[in-house]
C-alpha cells in the first residue's frame, strides 16, 4: 500500500508538471490570455507608450517658461501675469502656484530641490532685485544683501542652502552662500574686484561635528590681465582652483 502511494503521488507530480509546461506554452502562443487586465504585453500586438508633452498653462498671459524639475514632478519656472509681468510659479499635481514678488512687478525661479523649495530672484516695491527662497510651505523669504542693493540667487540644494552674487556696500558683487544657520556669507574674490556664483551647489556632508562642507562651483575675476576670468570652488571656506 506505501508503493502505491507513492506512485500516485509521482503521478500528480508529473501531472502537475505537464500542466505547467502547457500553460507557459498557451502564455508563449496567445499573451493576450493571461496578461492581467489592463497591463500591456510584448508580442501582444501593443505599442509603448510614447512620451507625452504636458502643458503647464500660464498665470493668465500669453506664455510661461520651465526652468527646473525636482524628482518628485515639481516643476519651477516662469509666467506672464494677466497684467503682462512676469511671475516665479511652482507646478505641482496639475496645478500652477504664482509665487508672487517682494512687492515689486517681476520675480524669477532659478532651482527647485528634492523637497520643493525654490530658489530665484524678485522685485521689491522700490525696484530693487533681492535673492529669495520661497519654501515648500511658508512665506516667501527676503535673503538679503552684501550691504548693497542687488542680489541674485543662481541654485539651491536640498538642504536649502543657496548661492548667488550679491552687492556690497562699495557697489562690488561678489559670491555668496546663504544658510537658515549663518544668513548670507560673503565668499570674497581671488584677489581681484569681483566674484559670481554658478550652478552647481553640492548637496553637502559632514566632515566633523559642527562643520558643513558645500561645495559651490563659482567665477572669480582677476585684476590682470583684464578681464581674466578663473574658475574655483569653494569648500568649507577653502578655496579650490
Amino acid at each position: 500500500m506505501f508503493v502505491s502511494r507513492l506512485a500516485d503521488v509521482s503521478r500528480r507530480r508529473r501531472l502537475v508538471a505537464a500542466l505547467l509546461v502547457l500553460f507557459g506554452i498557451l502564455a508563449l502562443l496567445t499573451p493576450q490570455l493571461v496578461a492581467p487586465a489592463g497591463i500591456p504585453v510584448l508580442g501582444a500586438g501593443t505599442a509603448a507608450a510614447e512620451p507625452r508633452a504636458v502643458d503647464l498653462g500660464t498665470l493668465g498671459g500669453a506664455s510661461s517658461r520651465a526652468v527646473a524639475l525636482n524628482g518628485l514632478g515639481e516643476v519651477a519656472g516662469d509666467s506672464e501675469t494677466s497684467a503682462g509681468a512676469t511671475h516665479a510659479f511652482r507646478w505641482a499635481m496639475g496645478r500652477m502656484t504664482d509665487l508672487g514678488t517682494l512687492g515689486g512687478a517681476d520675480s524669477h525661479a532659478v532651482a527647485i530641490n528634492a523637497s520643493g523649495d525654490i530658489a530665484g530672484y524678485a522685485q521689491t516695491s522700490a525696484g530693487q532685485w533681492r535673492a529669495v527662497l520661497w519654501p515648500a510651505r511658508g512665506r516667501v523669504t527676503d535673503l538679503g544683501t552684501l550691504g548693497g542693493a542687488y542680489s541674485k540667487a543662481a541654485d539651491l540644494n536640498d538642504l536649502r542652502h543657496v548661492v548667488g552674487t550679491a552687492e556690497r556696500a562699495n557697489g562690488t558683487r561678489v559670491a555668496f552662500l546663504w544658510t537658515l544657520a549663518g544668513g548670507m556669507q560673503d565668499l570674497g574674490t581671488l584677489g581681484g574686484p569681483a566674484s559670481s556664483a554658478r550652478p552647481s551647489i553640492g548637496s553637502g556632508r559632514w566632515l566633523a561635528p559642527l562643520i558643513f562642507q558645500t561645495a559651490i562651483r563659482t567665477r572669480s575675476y582677476g585684476q590682470q590681465p583684464p578681464g581674466c576670468k578663473t574658475w574655483a570652488r569653494w569648500a568649507a571656506g577653502i578655496v579650490l582652483l
